[in-house]
């Protein structure tokens, strides 16, 4: 016996996302925290926090960045956070995404101004659980330094202002020098991030040599031959 049901009508809305649509429906969606360090000579990376209701904030995907991930993501329903992170061209000066809110029913846009840190890459939870850095500070110090003594050389011709001014310049040469050379053993897996549960970007197929940034607990900033930055287990280092 055959037997018909009624059908229901729904009510439909066509979406006409641009380029900048991150493919993320939501009742709100806002970032919390963001931060960006240099990845290598041409890319910087972005790490940011996400904090949205009623998202699916997995379908989260930028079509400006070459490389893109999910670090961590909780959900609890009705809201739910995550931590992204994007490899982006050096030369933009803002990361631009918008997704659609269900509730106003239009795509709303939100931006990260990229601001280079030369700070660690950082992580959830403040996105900034480790110390700060304030090389930059002490560096435009320096350079202040340098500035007044080699003026003060010009018009007065005391060879202790250029003595000094030498200094300073080397103390910002020091502050920018790694620290060492660190001894990775073979089959060890570099991180983006400083986090056990991080994306793993390359695995030393040798043993490798490279030089150490610093350490932050139990992982340690290298430079690789490439310029790039990566982070190690400190278990993965090795004697020479």
């Amino acid at each position: 016996m055959q037997q018909i049901l009624a059908g229901k009508r729904i009510e439909t809305l066509n979406l006409h996302p641009d380029e900048s649509y991150c493919g993320v429906l939501a009742n709100y969606m806002k970032i919390t925290e963001y931060k960006t360090t240099r990845y290598d000579g041409n890319n910087n990376i972005v790490i940011f926090s996400i904090k949205a209701k009623m998202a699916n904030l997995n379908n989260f995907v930028l079509k400006n960045s070459y490389k893109q991930g999910i670090e961590t993501i909780s959900s609890k329903l009705p809201e739910s956070v995550a931590t992204f992170y994007a490899i982006i061209p050096s030369f933009m000066q803002n990361l631009k995404f918008t997704y659609f809110n269900l509730e106003s029913e239009k795509f709303e846009k939100l931006l990260i101004p990229i601001i280079v840190s030369d700070d660690s890459v950082v992580t959830q939870t403040d996105l900034n659980p480790y110390e700060t850095s304030n090389t930059s500070f002490k560096v435009t110090i320096f350079a202040f330094f340098a500035f007044l003594f080699l003026l003060l050389f010009k018009f007065r011709k005391k060879k202790k202002y250029l003595f000094l001014a030498t200094v300073s310049v080397g103390a910002i040469i020091y502050l920018y020098m790694p620290i060492g050379k660190v001894c990775v053993r073979s089959g060890s897996e570099i991180y983006l991030l400083p986090m056990r549960n991080g994306t793993v970007f390359r695995t030393t197929k040798t043993k490798q040599e490279f030089d150490k940034i610093k350490r932050l607990d139990d992982f340690v900033k290298v430079r690789l031959e490439n310029e790039k930055i990566g982070w190690i287990r400190y278990e993965n280092i090795c004697s020479n």
